[in-house]
């Protein structure tokens, strides 16, 4: 007998009409930062008796949601993290609802939605899909770690090593990166190879490729893994892809990775589409969905045009599991996870929803949003920008206060919970970061956070 029951669901499908309603009309647009302190004890549950979904949803009001940012709003603006639209929203219910473990390709048509939806976005970006492939992941940090053991892996090979075998000991080759993201850093860690053990090319961004071909040629018989940025964390930074293609032709050393979680969506612009021709030299890639394409989180895409490496690195043997090969169409054996959800649905229902052109207006929105708050800081004197092109990321700081004044004013803004915004620093400036990334930030918003900075200066 199941503690289970079918009338479970009668339950769910009033409770989310009841929870949707409440959300949309009261709490999408309240709170965006929950003080800390403010935060209850949580009643252990472990003793309890069982109760049914009624005693859950009784727990999860009382002492869950209100202390919830609304993080799925219009007013928060911190890191660059989206919001669910509504396509999306009902895609991840219902892959919830089939979960089906997008893992071999026999026992249903999920991969292959998988694979359509990968090839579908590609082809947004005008990145050939005749030699790229790719698969969901969790979020950027994972496909970076993911695209780092590919890189590490041909470095083997370019040096005779079977990393995958036989590990790494004695192998030797260079990490640059160019304006790289922390997760990188991360993913080296994770990897083993160290955050230190990196080469930073900390002059100016439109130096990098030089500065690149100079290591290359001291380096010339060890494998060099560059990792590009599409869209720095704080500005709109792109490296060369097309000097990049270049280099790729003349030095069989270099493996290219882009960074593009963010960037990559602007390319959908007229005004940034230039930034993105010749990104498909890139040896693996990585982008978000959560972030600008507003699906749920756990939905990010890494590809590479070295589909043979993927099988060598993440291939999972056991007697019980299907054989791979270089040309596998199993995800088991392209990814570093097992068990995995059906993350291509919320970004397949984005897509039909709303098309590449609803797509690159909501972008559009997101890099409006930023130009009007800049514009904004421009005409106040006691604020001043840094960064000279505007997306949707504006940082800028306070005349009179630049070495602590912007990380006071977040702090300031964020506690009154209105509005949640992050802090960064920038060649030693103390700097407020605004993001622009969820389809629900509007320009009154923005005129309500501008007189929120008023009155906080």
């Amino acid at each position: 007998m199941s503690v289970f029951s079918q009338d479970d669901y009668s339950f769910l499908v009033r409770y989310l009409i009841n929870i949707i309603t409440y959300f949309e009309d009261t709490r999408k647009d309240s709170a965006a930062s929950i003080s800390v302190a403010n935060f209850p004890d949580l009643p252990d549950f472990s003793r309890a008796d069982a109760g049914d979904l009624n005693n859950a949803v009784q727990y999860f009001s009382q002492y869950i949601e209100p202390n919830l940012s609304a993080s799925n709003g219009g007013r928060y603006l911190g890191f660059i993290t989206g919001a669910v639209n509504p396509a999306a929203l009902l895609g991840d219910w219902i892959s919830a609802l089939y979960d089906q473990n997008v893992v071999v390709n026999h026992d249903s048509i999920a991969s292959r939605v998988e694979r359509l939806t990968i090839k579908t976005l590609l082809e947004y970006f005008n990145v050939p899909t005749e030699s790229f492939e790719g698969s969901f992941v969790t979020g950027a940090t994972i496909g970076n770690y993911a695209s780092f053991l590919l890189a590490r892996q041909w470095a083997g090979k370019f040096s005779d090593f079977d990393i995958a075998e036989f590990g790494c000991e004695g192998l030797e080759f260079l990490v640059v990166c160019s304006s790289a993201h922390s997760s990188f850093y991360k993913a080296l860690a994770m990897a083993g190879h160290g955050r230190a053990n990196v080469i930073e090319l900390s002059s100016p961004f439109e130096n990098n490729i030089k500065n690149l071909e100079n290591i290359l040629v001291d380096n010339e018989n060890t494998p060099v893994l560059f990792v590009a940025t599409a869209g720095a964390v704080n500005f709109p930074l792109f490296d060369d892809f097309s000097k990049l293609k270049v280099l790729k032709e003349m030095y069989s050393n270099l493996w290219v990775h882009v960074d593009a979680a963010y960037g990559i969506y602007l390319g959908l612009l007229e005004e940034w589409e230039d930034t993105l021709i010749g990104i498909d030299v890139a040896d693996s890639l990585v982008f978000d969905c959560h972030k600008m394409l507003n699906t749920p989180f756990d939905s990010a895409v890494f590809c590479t045009s070295h589909p043979e490496l993927r099988v060598e690195v993440f291939k999972n043997i056991a007697p019980y599991l299907p054989n791979c090969d270089s040309s596998t169409l199993d995800f088991l054996h392209l990814g570093p996870e097992n068990s995995r959800r059906f993350r291509a649905l919320p970004t397949l229902f984005t897509l039909l929803s709303y098309g590449r052109q609803g797509v690159a207006l909501q972008i559009k929105n997101m890099c409006d949003l930023g130009k009007y708050l800049a514009s904004l800081i421009e005409d106040n004197s006691s604020l001043y920008l840094l960064g000279n092109n505007i997306a949707n990321i504006v940082v800028f700081s306070i005349k009179n206060d630049p070495t602590e004044g912007g990380g006071r004013l977040v702090s300031c803004i964020n506690q009154q919970g209105r509005f949640f915004l992050t802090p960064t620093t920038v060649e030693g400036v103390s700097c407020c970061r605004v993001a622009f990334g969820s389809w629900q930030t509007t320009h009154t918003h923005v005129d309500e956070l501008f007189s929120q900075v008023i009155d906080a200066l």
